[in-house]
């Protein structure tokens, strides 16, 4: 059912043309360049150092701001080696360059030694035919959480991952944020290695001439650190107890300058502006620099979301995410991570500044920080702008990464997660022009008399799941109940987007005067129930697991608790497995289908007071 209202976004008020205008590139380039002086490993004195200048920043821009200090499971990578023992390939090849990553085992001071596997890009129907027990496993493309899984259950004692012609930092841990006693036995038990794409072509090449004997070594220091989180807070004039969250990750792969210094100048020069002109916000702002992204699985914001709970599912309207801001040659915007529900509004946001940008948006893979789903907190952005479309390792995983599907976005440029990730990758322009967006996109969720939210198109996602997963399992899955609930709920819907649209230009054109203390009433109960629809229909959506914890760093399906169930087509009727996975299907369409009866019950009732 079409319902694209986007355009409505594309007209700048007065007020947004003004602070728009407003954003400084000086003061934007020379925040990125302070904040990447230093590296900011997780826990570390010079990270805590970089912390401390947030803070003050903020301060002297007029927010109340604090460091907070709380524990968490980091691991930084140390020394690696590699040694090709058999066959002998010469001196020169002994020792290829490489490093080892964040999450991986160490392995003892005499390395691992172990048989060479290769298994093309890791994926599971890659080891069909193959016994890897014991041994050693050749991958392409960057480290990943799922390819580390996958070559842990299939048994292999270690693994290599072949990157391009840099050297990528990556994180192999699947576990979100610090683990809890469950999680323990999820956390890598292997050793990781990468090597460069040369170092890859010459062990295929002697695989395939014979077997190959490695040898690796690996240091990781894991263990519990204090690390920092910087909060600024603007308090918000109408909601004052609502807000916006914005936020991104501090610490950082050696200097950092686009990932995620820029971002994090991105954060500042909006809270700079927001600050300033604090009168203006119906709702308020709260930012957040996490620690423990890059070196602890997203440890700083999964904390803060265990932490904050209740307030969050209470009173946070949506999750502004900002990582790696103004890159040199990042020209596509228009693949951006987006929830469903707030599509409209990036794509207006978007096309704003730059008017000639198709926006289709991209479903959110699991990555970036997004620890609030469980809450049911719509979610915009984490890497706005990307370089042009590309083939190779890093722009195929970071795209797996990020949530895929995107047809221009080649991901983050080739100094993503290496040493070259410095100054000279920052574009000003393109910096300005993204603060831009992140500026007008938080300012319209914290201006809008009625929450900017649509949730009609969540429908459509619904709806097409259910198609995918029917077709998949060859019928044996009666998905009808579910898509009844959920075009139930759709022609509600459709009501209320009539009803939400009067209320809001009765808002925007002086109705408030004219209305009075009826429609303060009536915006406050819609907004409400907005914001009721995201509590019942994200978890749905995005959710596999417990509302209160945080899923896998895996990817992640459209309703993922029917994950894996379109399988049953291949079962048979009377295996214990075919049995056992039915039950699985029953129990998660139930949990689906409540929350897609409560969402069109939250609704009717809010029509039935109007």
């Amino acid at each position: 059912m079409p319902h694209d209202e986007s355009d409505r976004w594309l007209e700048l008020n007065e007020t947004e043309r003004d602070l728009v205008g407003r954003v400084l590139g000086s003061e934007l380039m020379s925040n990125t360049a302070r904040i990447a002086s230093w590296v900011r490993l997780s826990g570390s004195p010079a990270e805590a150092a970089s912390a401390e200048f947030v803070r003050a920043k903020l301060a002297d821009y007029g927010l109340r701001a604090e460091i907070v200090f709380h524990d968490a499971l980091i691991s930084l990578p140390g020394r690696a080696a590699l040694l090709i023992e058999s066959p002998d390939p010469g001196p020169r090849e002994r020792s290829p360059q490489c490093i080892t990553h964040s999450f991986g085992v160490a392995t003892p001071a005499d390395g691992l030694a172990g048989e060479l596997v290769y298994v093309g890009d890791g994926s599971r129907a890659q080891y069909d035919d193959l016994d890897v027990r014991g041994k050693i496993v050749l991958i392409e493309g960057l480290a990943s959480p799922e390819t580390t899984k996958i070559a842990e259950d299939q048994g292999a004692a270690g693994h290599i991952h072949i990157n391009d012609a840099n050297l990528h930092e990556m994180t192999v841990s699947p576990v979100w944020g610090s683990p809890e006693s469950a999680d323990a036995d999820r956390l890598p038990h292997t050793p990781a290695l990468s090597v460069l794409e040369s170092t890859g072509e010459l062990l295929k090449g002697m695989l395939r001439a014979g077997p190959v004997r490695v040898r690796m070594f690996a240091e990781v220091d894991t263990g519990w650190r204090n690390i920092p989180l910087v909060l600024g807070t603007v308090p918000g004039k109408t909601e004052p107890d609502r807000y916006v969250l914005l936020s991104g990750h501090l610490d950082s792969w050696h200097r950092g300058a686009m990932d995620n210094g820029s971002a994090n100048a991105t954060m500042l020069e909006v809270a700079r502006l927001l600050a300033r002109n604090a009168h203006l916000l119906r709702r308020g702002l709260r930012v957040a620099f996490w620690s423990g992204h890059s070196h602890g699985r997203y440890a700083g914001s999964a904390w803060y979301a265990d932490q904050n709970w209740p307030d969050i599912e209470r009173n946070c309207i949506a999750h502004v995410n900002v990582d790696s801001t103004g890159a040199k040659g990042a020209a596509v915007l228009g693949e951006a991570n987006v929830m469903a529900e707030a599509r409209d509004l990036a794509s207006g946001c978007v096309r704003a500044v730059v008017p000639d940008e198709t926006f289709m948006g991209t479903r959110f893979g699991r990555a970036g920080d997004q620890s609030f789903w469980g809450a049911g907190v719509p979610s915009l952005y984490m890497s706005l702008s990307q370089q042009p479309a590309e083939t190779g390792k890093t722009a195929d995983s970071f795209r797996a990464i990020i949530g895929g599907g995107g047809r221009r976005g080649g991901g983050l440029g080739w100094w993503w997660h290496t040493e070259h990730d410095t100054m000279d990758k920052i574009d000003e322009a393109n910096l300005v022009r993204d603060t831009r967006i992140y500026l007008l996109t938080v300012l319209r969720l914290c201006m809008s008399p009625v929450l900017p939210l649509d949730y009609r198109p969540v429908c459509d996602e619904f709806r097409g799941a259910a198609r995918d997963l029917t077709r998949q399992s060859g019928g044996r899955l009666d998905l009808v109940p579910l898509q009844r609930e959920t075009d139930a709920l759709q022609v509600i819907l459709e009501r209320v987007a009539l009803v939400a649209s009067r209320l809001s230009w009765q808002a925007e054109t002086g109705g408030m005067e004219r209305s009075g203390q009826g429609l303060d009433q009536n915006l406050e109960s819609l907004n409400r129930m907005i914001m009721r629809l995201g509590r019942l229909l994200i978890p749905a959506s995005y959710v596999a697991g417990s509302r209160f914890g945080q899923d896998p760093a895996l990817p992640v399906p459209r309703l993922p608790g029917l994950a894996g169930l379109g399988g049953l087509a291949a079962l048979d009727t009377g295996s214990p497995q075919y049995h056992m996975a039915r039950i699985q299907f029953v129990r998660q369409r139930n949990r689906i289908e409540h929350a897609l009866a409560e969402a069109r019950a939250a609704a009717e009732e809010w029509l039935s007071r109007q």
